[in-house]
């Protein structure tokens, strides 16, 4: 079987892939149909890795800023709250007075499984805003009952208390006592939640630890 050279004009075999008289080369119709499933079917691999790549991306990130102070969050399940107060990454949350330890309790683990799940932003605003690895990569979440101490005023006073003027106690002790539970978390680090709370320093007469 004789095939012509495309680019010099020449015959010579089919079996041949290259042309003796100018060594062009060329492809049979087997051969082009092989190469073009092989480049199909890398594109797919591609494709695929990459989309995969990019969902891993997208449930690891929690990109939505979350609920604004003051907003109103009814999950059912757990007790109703308001975020009243943030400071950095601390928040404070107010719910109704005479709810139950068995409600806390189930207030506290909603929060880890919501951290979990990445779905802490339907819960409390982000605490790491516009980082690139997440909204939630460090919190802590102070639950009361009392709106006297669930304010701005109180959380920011407890945070600078506690950061810059540890040795005075004064504030802290009272701060700590009325809180009714706590969530916390640290990315690599530690996540705990309790029933009152504890600060290494002070501790509620509640104090229980959960997890």
């Amino acid at each position: 079987m004789i095939r012509k050279c495309k680019k010099c004009g020449q015959s010579f075999e089919a079996s041949k892939q290259r042309c003796p008289y100018c060594n062009a080369l060329h492809f049979s119709q087997a051969h082009v149909l092989i190469i073009f499933f092989v480049m199909v079917v890398v594109l797919f691999v591609l494709n695929s890795y990459m989309g995969s790549k990019n969902t891993i991306q997208d449930q690891s990130i929690q990109s939505e800023p979350g609920p604004p102070i003051n907003s109103q969050i009814k999950i059912s399940g757990i007790p109703d709250y308001t975020i009243t107060a943030q400071e950095g990454t601390f928040i404070a949350i107010l719910m109704s007075p005479g709810v139950d330890p068995g409600q806390l309790k189930a207030l506290i683990y909603a929060f880890s499984n919501a951290r979990a799940e990445k779905r802490l932003s339907k819960m409390i605003p982000a605490t790491t805003l516009n980082l690139k690895t997440g909204n939630y990569l460090i919190l802590t979440v102070f639950i009361f009952d009392d709106p006297d101490w669930a304010v701005p005023e109180k959380l920011k006073e407890y945070t600078i208390a506690k950061l810059k003027y540890p040795s005075d106690q004064t504030l802290a002790k009272e701060y700590v006592k009325h809180i009714k539970g706590v969530y916390s978390y640290t990315l690599g680090v530690e996540e705990y939640g309790n029933l009152g709370y504890s600060d290494g320093v002070e501790k509620s007469s509640n104090y229980q630890k959960l997890f």
